[in-house]
C-alpha cells in the first residue's frame, strides 16, 4: 500500500505546477501516525501501532473491552465506496442463483429487468444479484437447448 500511495504522491507531484509539498501535505493524515493522546472517542475505530511495527495494527478503539493496553499511535481507517456495478447491456444473456438464465431487457440505474427462461413474467432486479453468462457459455448461442 505505502508503494501506492508514493507513486500517487509521485504522479500527482508531476502534474501539480504548485510547490510539491502540497501533495505531502494531503497525504500526511492517512500516512502519519498520531500518538494516543490525539484520539478522542468521537474520532471512533481506528488502526492502533506500537513502534518499532513488529505486528498486525489492532483495529478498534481503547475504550473497547478486548483494548490490548499497548499500542501507541493510531491511523485512520479508510473505509473503501462501494464496488461500481457490475456492466450489463441490452440483450446479455445473465444468470440469477435462484431464477436461473434469462436475458436483460431494459436498464434503470442499477436495476435491470430480466425476462427468466423458466418464469412467464419480468423481474427487475439489481445488477450486483445478477452474473453475466460469457458468450462462449451461452446455452442459445452453442445450440444446448
Amino acid at each position: 500500500m505505502n508503494d501506492l500511495i508514493q507513486e500517487l504522491k509521485k504522479t500527482l507531484k508531476a502534474a501539480t505546477s504548485g510547490p510539491s509539498w502540497v501533495v505531502d501535505e494531503l497525504f500526511k493524515p492517512l500516512t502519519e501516525a498520531k500518538s494516543i493522546d490525539e484520539w478522542h472517542e468521537d474520532i471512533g475505530p481506528v488502526l492502533w501501532w506500537t513502534f518499532p511495527i513488529e505486528e498486525p495494527p489492532y483495529c478498534g478503539s481503547p475504550l473497547d473491552v478486548d483494548w490490548p493496553g499497548y499500542h501507541t499511535h493510531w491511523t485512520p481507517l479508510i473505509i473503501p465506496a462501494a464496488p461500481a456495478p457490475k456492466e450489463v447491456e441490452l440483450w446479455d444473456t445473465v444468470n440469477h442463483p435462484e431464477y436461473g438464465r434469462g436475458g436483460v431487457m431494459e436498464i434503470i440505474g442499477t436495476k435491470v429487468r430480466v425476462s427468466f427462461d423458466d418464469l412467464d413474467y419480468h423481474l427487475t432486479l439489481d445488477i450486483s444479484d445478477l452474473s453475466k453468462v460469457e458468450e462462449g457459455d451461452n446455452q442459445w448461442a452453442n445450440g444446448t437447448n
